[in-house]
């Protein structure tokens, strides 16, 4: 199921790092958005992180899954590539949430990919080449990046969960959306802050 949320193996991201070999059966669907879950394959920001793009095999069952790119194998080198852009593309998130200024090399970072994506006339319409290889998808991502950026910055968030650093993106009209899954992080959230209201002493 794409929106649920895989238990890690700690809650300790070094531990957690420690214990993950592959990181693709971690991945996360939730944000709302393919930009944000690319960001998201870092999980448990806000304590140093889990990196779940560790090899390069995770990194193709990613595109996989977002885009059906079926290429040749990922290397290192794209591993590297893909890890880059993706923070690129983190301070771009972070800024539009008022949480960062985006460095100027972000941005260059973005652009640079956002070139390898040709644009084709299919006979009927413009549109964008279907992203065959990695360097195609992570230049959708790019142009993906982008796009959210200028159309829907305003809805970008931060779950509110209290140890959770997932970013997502809030489609609905009023804009509610607090955390990357109520079952999970919603649910919890509430339980503490019960056994927080439960375990201070009467006033009385």
């Amino acid at each position: 199921m794409r929106d649920r949320i895989p238990p890690l193996p700690s809650r300790d991201p070094p531990v957690a790092n420690a214990a993950i070999d592959q990181g693709a059966q971690y991945f996360l669907w939730v944000a709302g958005d393919p930009v944000v879950d690319f960001v998201n394959t870092v999980r448990l920001r806000h304590h140093g992180g889990v990196e779940l793009l560790r090899v390069p095999s995770d990194l193709d069952a990613w595109l996989s899954t977002a885009f059906g790119t079926t290429s040749r194998p990922s290397t290192q080198d794209d591993l590297i590539a893909a890890r880059s852009l993706r923070e690129a593309v983190d301070q771009c998130l972070l800024t539009a949430t008022g949480r960062a200024t985006v460095a100027p090399d972000a941005l260059t970072h973005l652009n640079q990919h956002m070139a390898q994506t040709p644009l084709v006339w299919d006979g009927e319409r413009f549109t964008r080449a279907p992203a065959t290889t990695n360097a195609h998808a992570l230049s959708r991502l790019a142009t993906d990046t982008a796009t959210l950026l200028e159309h829907r910055a305003h809805h970008i968030r931060l779950c509110d969960g209290p140890d959770c650093s997932l970013r997502l993106v809030d489609a609905s009209r009023a804009r509610p959306r607090r955390w990357c899954s109520m079952a999970a992080c919603g649910n919890r959230t509430k339980a503490l802050r019960h056994r927080s209201r439960s375990t201070q002493p009467d006033r009385d």
